[in-house]
C-alpha cells in the first residue's frame, strides 16, 4: 500500500491561440513569388508571438537543412527515432495536401500549418489533426481499427521520447520507463473506452474491453472524445510538442515530479509510467504537479495507526493497493484524512483500477 499527496502547481498557461485552418485558402496567391510565399507563411501563424513565429522560422530552416525544399526524407531525419515511418509519411502528405491541387511541394505555409496543429491544445485543432492523419481515406472516415492503431503508435512514441529525453530523471522517478506490448494495448484501449464503449456496463466485460469494434467515426465523433478529460490527447499534444519545439510555454509534463522520503527512492513500484500518467490525467489540472509519499506499507509497516499516523490532516491524496491476488486498484480524495462518522469528498475524487483492467471510475451522482 502506498499514499500520495498531491500538490497544486501554480501559473498554469493554457493555449488559446493556433487559430490557422489546414486549407488551402492561405496559399492563394502567386507561386512563383517567394515574397508573397513569405506573407502566407506568416498568415499561418496568426495568433503566435513574435518569439515563437522565429521558432518556426528556425525549425523550417533546420529541417530544410540547406535544401530547395523539405522532402520526407529530411522530415524523417528531424525526427529521427521519435516517431513511426508511416505517421512521418502521413504528415509529410497532410504538408502537401494543402497545397492546390496539382502541387506536391512543401512551403513554409503548408509546413507551418500542420505543425501549428500538431502542438496546438485546443480540442478542434487537435480533433481535425488526429482524424486526417489516423484515416487513410478522410473523406469515408475513420475506422476504429485505424484509430486504435494510430493511437497505439503515438502513445508509444511518447514514451520512447521519455526515455529519449530522460524525462523520468528530471522527474525524480526511479520507475522503468519502457513498456511492455501488453500495457501499451492496455493504454491504448483505456484511452479510447469513451469512444468505443460509452457504454460503461459494455466496458466492464473483460471480452469487449480487449476487442475493437467495427465502426467508423467521424470527425465530429472525434471531437467530442477530445473535448473529454483522456490520456491520448495529452500524450499526442505532448508528444509533437516534443518533436516541434516551438511554443513558448508547452503544456506541463503529463508525469508529476516525485517527491519520495530519504531512503524510499525504490518503494514506489506499486504503479508503473503509464499508471502514473493515467491517474495523474485524471486529477484536477491544478494539483497534477508533484507527487509527495507519505506512506508504503513496506517501509512503515501494515499498521494501520502508522497509516493515519502519516496522513492526518493531508489532503488531495492517492492511496494505491494491491491484495494478495496481485489486484492493484486505489482511489483520489480531496478530502483531508480525518474521522468522520459520514461519507465526504467532492466531484474531483474517484476510484481507479490499475491491474488486470485499468480504468478510471469517476463519480456517478
Amino acid at each position: 500500500m502506498a499514499i500520495m499527496s498531491v500538490n497544486i502547481a501554480y501559473g498554469y498557461h493554457n493555449f488559446t491561440h493556433f487559430d490557422c485552418l489546414l486549407t488551402s485558402e492561405i496559399l492563394m496567391g502567386n507561386e512563383n513569388s517567394r515574397e508573397s510565399e513569405r506573407k502566407r507563411a506568416q498568415a499561418s501563424l496568426t495568433g503566435f508571438s513574435s518569439e515563437e513565429k522565429q521558432k518556426f522560422e528556425n525549425l523550417y530552416e533546420k529541417v530544410l537543412n540547406g535544401y530547395d525544399e523539405i522532402t520526407k526524407d529530411l522530415l524523417k531525419t528531424h525526427l529521427g527515432i521519435g516517431l513511426a515511418e508511416d505517421v512521418i509519411t502521413r504528415i509529410f502528405q497532410r504538408m502537401t495536401h494543402t497545397r492546390p491541387s496539382g502541387s506536391a511541394r512543401v512551403t513554409e505555409a503548408s509546413f507551418y500549418t500542420v505543425i501549428a496543429h500538431l502542438v496546438s491544445c485546443r480540442t478542434d485543432k487537435r480533433a481535425h489533426i488526429i482524424y486526417t492523419l489516423a484515416s487513410s481515406t478522410p473523406e469515408s472516415g475513420l475506422s476504429a481499427k485505424e484509430l486504435f492503431s494510430f493511437v497505439k503508435i503515438v502513445i508509444s512514441s511518447y514514451f520512447d521520447l521519455l526515455n529519449i529525453h530522460k524525462k523520468l530523471d528530471s522527474r525524480l522517478w526511479t520507475l522503468p520507463v519502457r513498456v511492455s506490448y501488453s500495457e501499451l494495448d492496455l493504454l491504448t484501449y483505456f484511452s479510447l473506452n469513451d469512444l468505443f464503449y460509452p457504454d460503461r456496463k459494455a466496458r466492464l466485460s473483460s471480452k469487449t474491453v480487449q476487442s475493437i469494434p467495427d465502426a467508423v467515426y467521424s470527425e465530429e465523433d472525434l471531437l467530442k472524445w477530445c473535448g473529454q478529460p483522456s490520456l491520448f490527447p495529452a500524450c499526442f499534444t505532448s508528444t509533437f510538442q516534443t518533436l516541434f519545439p516551438v511554443c513558448d510555454e508547452p503544456e506541463r509534463s503529463l508525469l508529476p515530479i516525485f517527491f519520495g522520503k530519504k531512503g524510499m527512492e525504490d518503494h514506489t513500484n506499486l504503479l508503473r509510467v503509464g499508471d502514473v500518467i493515467t491517474i495523474n490525467q485524471s486529477i484536477p489540472q491544478k494539483l497534477r504537479e508533484k507527487w509527495t509519499l507519505l506512506f508504503d506499507s513496506r517501509k512503515h509497516g501494515e499498521s494501520f495507526t502508522n497509516l493515519l499516523r502519516n496522513v492526518r490532516k493531508h489532503r488531495n491524496t492517492v492511496l494505491v493497493v494491491r491484495d494478495i491476488e496481485g489486484h492493484i486498484f486505489g482511489g483520489f480524495s480531496t478530502a483531508v484524512w480525518s474521522n468522520h462518522a459520514a461519507f465526504q469528498g467532492s466531484i474531483d475524487n474517484f476510484l481507479f483500477s490499475i491491474h488486470p483492467v485499468l480504468d478510471i471510475y469517476k463519480p456517478s451522482g
